[in-house]
């Protein structure tokens, strides 16, 4: 396994190179490293070659410079004015304000400036494209508050203890990210809780009748905050319908960066989504409403979709889930996710990279269609700002019915979880209890795991395989993996691959 990794590391940053790898040379690397000899010992030029893929696929991601358009185009820039008619880059609108409170005549592309950002959302709807024009580094909509003036931070009769003396309208605050990911806080539940450096707390208590705290609480052994930082942003967890959006349908975001905040999306009875070229990082972790759990993450589905894709995107610090399609109610509407598609994407330090379940099982029409997981690096999992580092998975379907048919997970990479790689239940819909099918769980074939040998790495059907030529064989008869490659590794290869990492 990777050893535990500080709150103090970044993975790598691309720099623009001359020319970018296109789709066939990536696939075509990856189908060479799938044609490693299985059960092999991971030596540094295994590991160099997949660093370097890692990296390569990293910077076809951020450097895409495609623009995607559809009906009429609205222009948004840093230098606009929302006073402006927004239809051409010299007269582009300001703020997001102004477009999410623009009533469109669909189809409508909005286009922002590369290299601007803004804070807050997007207000998602139906029937619109969102991309990017100009020059530079994707655009980037920061759904976080900007803590970095030093006059607002107010040091507490505890010693060490700051208080962020801005008021937030938030029921949960679940992050506070330093320097744009240089380091970050670890969440607190309490105030007498704080007493390592950067850990907080939001109080959301009730101070009176008729008000709340609603502060942020830091623990900052070096004195104030914003004069030890130079940025500081809080996760922002207002957006419309919580996050949930109703009837999502022909909607495309393509060059787009999204940070922080609860997701991207969630789309709820979803039709024709894709989101392509863009990059989802410190995503989630608020708690729920009886603040047991933790939840959130990058995007996807709620209760069931039409075609919803996921392409050369890049998905970090995301708790709890990278792409998911998921339902936890139940209720006389069937629940079908049908073509599902996440391919050629990288995930990294994220909690659950695909995660999906549901838990409507009256009947076989309840089921995941033609849902497809091919040719994705998914590395450093768990590794992340969350604290279900013990239950991370790459894939995560707990234990519901799940059926799945025409489902593929074929050519991905699963480098070392920091817990168990894969999650794996699936039952026919006329089964209840422990019943399994082996039918009714995706396909999987020729599939890269990289772990140390003899590590539980795999929960399918509620039986836990180790990492060895045993389970291999058990999972092929089993007819769950086909063509996999098998990799083992040591602590020194964990040492190489972080320090590749940093």
């Amino acid at each position: 396994m990777y050893p535990k990794l500080s709150n103090t590391y970044s993975v790598n940053k691309p720099i623009r190179p001359d020319k970018l790898m296109t789709e066939e040379e990536y696939r075509t690397r990856v189908k060479e490293l799938a044609k490693t000899k299985s059960f092999t010992e991971a030596d540094s030029e295994f590991l160099q070659k997949l660093n370097t893929l890692t990296l390569d696929l990293k910077t076809m991601i951020t450097y895409n410079a495609d623009t995607a358009k559809n009906g009429t185009v609205y222009y948004v820039s840093n230098g606009g004015n929302d006073d402006n008619d927004g239809l051409s880059p010299e007269t582009a609108w300001a703020t997001l304000d102004k477009v999410n409170k623009t009533v469109f005549t669909s189809p409508v592309t909005i286009l922002f400036k590369r290299g601007d950002e803004w804070r807050g959302y997007i207000d998602i709807r139906s029937d619109m494209t969102f991309s990017a024009y100009g020059e530079g580094l994707k655009p980037k909509i920061i759904t976080a508050y900007d803590a970095s003036d030093s006059g607002k931070w107010v040091e507490t009769a505890t010693k060490n203890v700051w208080r962020y003396d801005n008021a937030l309208p938030d029921p949960d605050i679940p992050m506070v990210v330093y320097n744009d990911g240089e380091t970050y806080g670890i969440k607190k539940t309490a105030l007498e809780d704080l007493n390592e450096h950067l850990d907080f707390v939001y109080n959301s208590k009730r101070i009176s009748e008729t008000e709340y705290d609603n502060k942020l609480y830091v623990y900052c052994e070096k004195g104030n905050p914003a004069k030890v930082f130079k940025t500081i942003n809080i996760n922002m967890l207002i957006k419309p319908a919580d996050c949930t959006i109703q009837g999502l349908h022909d909607v495309l975001m393509h060059n787009i960066e999204f940070v922080y905040g609860r997701g991207v999306f969630f789309a709820t009875r979803s039709k024709n989504v894709r989101m392509s070229y863009c990059v989802a990082g410190w995503g989630g972790g608020h708690y729920t409403w009886n603040k047991l759990l933790r939840y959130g993450g990058g995007a996807g589905a709620w209760h069931s979709c039409d075609k919803m894709i996921f392409d050369h995107c890049y998905f970090y610090q995301q708790f709890d889930s990278g792409v998911s399609p998921q339902y936890h109610w139940r209720d006389t509407d069937t629940s079908v996710f049908k073509d599902f598609l996440t391919y050629n994407c990288l995930f990294e330090t994220t909690e659950y990279t695909l995660e999906y379940f549901s838990t409507q099982n009256t009947s076989d029409d309840n089921r995941y269609e033609n849902m497809y997981f091919g040719y994705n690096l998914c590395r450093l999992g768990g590794y992340g700002y969350g604290d279900k580092t013990e239950k991370s998975r790459y894939v995560k379907s707990w234990g519901h019915e799940n059926p799945c048919y025409d489902c593929k997970f074929e050519y991905n990479i699963f480098d070392r979880a920091a817990d168990v790689s894969l999650e794996i239940i699936g039952h026919a819909p006329t089964l209840r209890g422990k019943h399994v099918s082996y039918d009714h769980i995706p396909k999987m074939n020729n599939n890269i795991y990289i772990e140390p040998k003899d590590k539980v790495f795999a929960n399918i059907n509620h039986i836990m395989y180790k990492f060895n030529e045993a389970s291999h064989i058990t999972l092929e008869k089993l007819g769950v993996e086909k063509g996999a490659v098998y990799v083992f590794c040591d602590k020194k290869d964990d040492e190489v691959i972080l320090a590749e990492s940093k």
